[in-house]
């Protein structure tokens, strides 16, 4: 039933925005008592946000959250440098190994630095879910 007047108010509101725009061509007595109308409906409707249910955050599991695993250490294009080597008669290039192995190695870089930042992530998430957990009504 909250939901249901939820919705009614927010129907409600756009229509009175729709009429607002409108109004600009009422008289100016008619436009005031619109944007009494409106301004309490928006008032309504800001009131109403509590009543609304939102879907319960799994406190618990956040608690229990394990840290993301290390990134695999791939060494892509040093393998496509090796392709390329065995179809070296057939391509007509000789390919870069240095090349490949410094894009390896920034590859890993950028991918220790995304497990750094997940993990600090993961590990604040944690620290507010225990303090949530213990009661602390300040977190």
């Amino acid at each position: 039933m909250q939901r249901e007047d939820v919705r009614a108010s927010r129907l409600r509101q756009k229509e009175l925005e729709q009429k607002q725009k409108e109004g600009f061509k009422l008289s100016a007595l008619q436009g005031a008592k619109l944007e009494v109308d409106a301004h309490e409906n928006q008032l309504e409707v800001l009131l109403s946000l509590h009543k609304e249910v939102r879907a319960a955050f799994d406190w618990t599991g956040t608690r229990a959250a394990l840290p993301p695993p290390n990134p695999p250490l791939a060494g892509k294009h040093q393998f496509l440098a090796q392709v390329q080597e065995v179809f070296e008669p057939v391509i007509g290039r000789r390919p870069d190994h240095s090349e490949a192995a410094a894009k390896d190695r920034a590859d890993e870089e950028k991918a220790h630095l995304k497990l750094s930042q997940d993990t600090a992530e993961i590990e604040q998430m944690r620290k507010l879910a225990e303090e949530v957990l213990s009661g602390n009504t300040a977190a």
